[in-house]
């Protein structure tokens, strides 16, 4: 399986105990009318740690459960990176 699996609005409706456990295992699925993307189905990532499990719930916070592997092309902010101050203070 790839990183999402694609699935018509009526075969997601037909199957949906079967979608329900791809789900369960982790697996997003995107749905589809007519081949465009209408939907992307998320599972909900559940944690024994209280505080993890706020920020989890917070919109727009996702994570998959795995080690985060940070921004390959992330943004940039103006001024000093933060090994700059690092350096500077050790001066």
């Amino acid at each position: 399986m790839g990183l999402y699996m694609k699935v018509s609005v009526g075969e997601l409706k037909n199957n949906l105990s079967r979608y329900l456990h791809h789900l369960e295992k982790g697996q997003s699925i995107i749905v589809t009318s007519h081949q465009v993307p209408l939907a992307r189905l998320v599972p909900i990532f559940q944690s024994k740690n209280k505080e993890l499990q706020t920020l989890i719930e917070i919109e727009g916070i996702h994570w998959n459960g795995k080690k985060p592997t940070g921004f390959k092309d992330g943004p940039r902010l103006p001024g000093n990176t933060t090994s700059d101050y690092v350096i500077e203070d050790r001066g």
